[in-house]
């Protein structure tokens, strides 16, 4: 797997938190685009692996929660 691999994973309760927060906060930024704010646990979110990192950084050290499981390829592209 590379990083610019498109990867598919499935958010565990507190990675959906960090999505929902994180799109709140550019819906405010630039609220002519459509950012979902709806995540919950369970749902599949994918993106490019480099960008789910980034996405969740700070969320990978010892006694965190992981935010995702489940990491797979994606065979739909961009």
């Amino acid at each position: 797997m590379e990083l610019n691999d498109r990867v598919c994973v499935t958010l565990a309760a507190c990675g959906a938190q960090i999505l929902n927060e994180k799109n709140h906060r550019l819906q405010k930024i630039s609220p002519h685009l459509s950012w979902k704010t709806d995540y919950k646990e369970g749902d599949d979110y994918s993106d490019q692996l480099w960008s789910l990192l980034a996405d969740f950084q700070g969320q990978y050290c010892c006694g965190e929660r992981p935010p995702f499981y489940n990491i797979r390829g994606c065979e739909d592209e961009f």
